[in-house]
């Protein structure tokens, strides 16, 4: 008996989804009477064709996309190496002139 339980939130909630789409789907219709657009075999498939060259262009764009992104992951990573070593340069430059300047202020100490 236990395992005929049904939790009623779960049960509202799919009653309520199949509602609103048993509404949108009377929405539509009206609208499309309103608009006085036939709805006939030939404006559905027209639709649909129109519908297929649309998720068409989406799905070449996404692939164009994900190219473009690869791109970019190259040359942000490509960036992030080139700033390390340069970074490495520059404080390795800082480093000997700071001791070259440390080495004169010592030399300087001794003669006075």
């Amino acid at each position: 008996m236990n395992n005929m339980l049904i939790d009623v939130n779960a049960l509202f909630t799919v009653i309520l989804y199949v509602l609103g789409c048993i509404l949108l789907i009377v929405l539509i219709i009206l609208a499309l009477k309103a608009l006085k657009i036939p709805i006939n075999t030939k404006s559905v498939k027209k639709a649909l064709k129109t519908i297929g060259k649309i998720n068409n262009l989406v799905d070449d764009v996404q692939e164009k996309s994900n190219k473009i992104n690869g791109i970019f992951d190259f040359v942000d990573s490509t960036t992030d190496f080139i700033n390390g070593f340069t970074d490495k340069i520059v404080n390795g430059i800082a480093g000997f002139i700071t001791k070259l300047f440390e080495k004169k202020d010592k030399g300087e100490g001794n003669n006075e």
